[in-house]
C-alpha cells in the first residue's frame, strides 16, 4: 500500500489524526505473514536437507505448495476485506457527503480553533 494512500485516505474521509497506525498495522501484517511462513515450513518439515537429488526436488514442490497455498489464502482474506472496507468508507463518504465537506468559514481540520486576523 504506502503512506501516499493512507494519506489521501484519511483525507477523503476529512479524519483528522495521522496515519501511523495505519502505517504500524500494514508492516505489522507484512512481518506476520512472513513468520507464518517460516513457521509452517518448519513445522511442515519442508527443508530437512535431503540427500538425494528426487527429495529435494520433492521439497521443493512441498514448499511451492505451501507458498501457493498461503497466496490464495491471504489473496481470499484480502478480497473480503476489500469489500468491507468499500463497504464502510462507502457509508462513511456518503454521511459526510450528506452534510457538507465544509461549513461557512472553514477551513479544515488544521485551521479549526486558530483566529484569523485581517493583515
Amino acid at each position: 500500500m504506502g503512506t501516499p494512500f493512507y494519506e489521501r485516505l484519511l483525507a477523503a474521509t476529512r479524519t483528522e489524526g495521522t496515519i501511523a497506525l495505519l502505517v504500524f498495522l500494514s508492516d505489522f501484517g507484512g512481518y506476520l505473514v512472513s513468520f507464518a511462513l517460516l513457521l509452517a515450513k518448519s513445522l511442515s518439515g519442508v527443508g530437512g536437507g535431503a540427500a538425494s537429488a528426487a527429495d529435494r526436488a520433492r521439497e521443493a514442490e512441498a514448499a511451492l505448495s505451501l507458498f501457493i497455498r498461503v497466496l490464495w489464502g491471504a489473496g481470499g482474506a484480502m478480497l473480503v476485506l476489500l469489500v468491507v472496507a468499500k463497504v464502510a468508507f462507502g457509508v462513511s463518504l456518503n454521511w459526510r457527503a450528506d452534510r457538507g465537506p465544509w461549513r461557512e468559514g472553514d477551513e479544515g481540520s488544521c485551521h479549526r480553533g486558530v483566529e484569523r486576523h485581517a493583515a
